[in-house]
């Protein structure tokens, strides 16, 4: 990782996403993935109306929400700047941990699913971070 790229993530890593720029692709090919499943709660969120927009490869943010009264770990999946859902709380906690270290973390959109009565499986992300 760049010397400037390391600041930003270390600046901006308290906030939420971590920073990558323009170094999205370096980003996976440098760092492993660490997770995979699907969204939840995309039927509470923005999903419908980013929908069409969404792309098998795509990038997604990931942002953590430490004070969500739900889930103390709780990792938000974006699309820009909406919210899609939720990284599964049974499993966010390895993760959550890394990104309050400060680690940069970004998901990538595996498979979409367009059946609407199966929207608990329309996005399948994987996810890499940076575990050093």
């Amino acid at each position: 990782m760049k010397r400037s790229t390391f600041i930003k993530s270390l600046i901006l890593g308290g906030a939420g996403a971590a920073y990558v720029g323009n170094n999205y692709h370096e980003f996976l090919k440098e760092y492993p993935k660490v997770y995979h499943n699907y969204v939840r709660g995309l039927q509470y969120y923005k999903y419908k109306s980013v929908a069409k927009h969404l792309r098998e490869g795509g990038r997604l943010f990931l942002k953590r929400e430490p004070k969500n009264r739900y889930d103390k770990c709780a990792i938000g999946v974006y699309y820009n700047s909406m919210k899609l859902g939720y990284l599964p709380r049974d499993e966010n906690k390895v993760l959550a941990n890394l990104m309050d270290l400060g680690k940069p973390a970004y998901a990538r959109i595996k498979k979409l699913n367009s059946n609407e009565d199966e929207l608990y499986k329309a996005v399948f992300v994987e996810v890499f971070a940076d575990v050093g």
